[in-house]
């Protein structure tokens, strides 16, 4: 089974930066920054200044593979911030993933199997 999951970023400056998120994300996933109030969270949980960001989801069936992510924090005052991610997502337990070769036996093996059956008759 399958749960959402999510990874919180935090970035601090003044002027208050921005954060954005570059590269893919596997389907099913987002990242989103919530609208601040002079530079708090909506939750108003992080200091003046601050900025924090989501990602979350869980990923979509077949969106398997490797993903590289980076998170940049820009306020206009180089340099900008950044924080690379290597994201992997491994295949769900519960749908089967049959390899080429797995496909080939198995369609060998019913094959057989048929021809088998219909030589008995």
């Amino acid at each position: 089974m399958t749960s959402t999951r999510s990874f919180q970023v935090i970035a601090t400056g003044s002027p208050t930066p921005t954060l954005t998120e570059t590269g893919a994300l596997p389907s099913g996933l987002t990242f989103t920054v919530p609208p601040g109030i002079s530079g708090q969270s909506t939750t108003g949980v992080v200091p003046n200044g601050t900025v924090s960001g989501i990602l979350s989801g869980t990923p979509a069936p077949g969106s398997a593979g490797v993903y590289h992510i980076t998170f940049v924090a820009t306020n206009g005052i180089p340099p900008d911030a950044t924080q690379s991610f290597v994201l992997t997502v491994n295949p769900s337990a519960d749908i089967p993933m049959l390899q080429t070769w797995a496909v080939v036996l198995l369609i060998l093996l019913l094959g057989g199997m048929t021809a088998n059956v219909l030589r008995r008759h």
